[in-house]
């Protein structure tokens, strides 16, 4: 496995630009969410795994413009979920 190294500045806010090439591996866009998870001396940056319910709020935010029914939030959902694998 072939390992590879970034240095980033960390801003006055504590913000950090992912680079790209990370980005693109994580499949993570803008507004997307992270996860940091934090072992003993190192902290991994991963894609969420996603529940339904995360789908449906991510839909509802999405949409919030119109009201729909159960069914077509499940298919909201459903296309979300799609999309994100890609």
């Amino acid at each position: 496995m072939q390992t590879s190294s970034y240095t980033r500045t960390i801003t006055v806010k504590g913000q950090v630009t992912i680079p790209l090439v990370i980005r693109q591996k994580l499949k993570i866009k803008p507004q997307d969410k992270v996860v940091f998870i934090i072992n003993k001396d190192t902290v991994e940056l991963q894609p969420p795994k996603h529940t339904l319910d995360s789908l449906f709020t991510q839909a509802k935010q999405r949409k919030s413009n119109k009201k729909y029914s159960d069914k077509e939030m499940i298919e909201i959902a459903k296309q979300e979920f799609i999309s994100q694998k890609k």
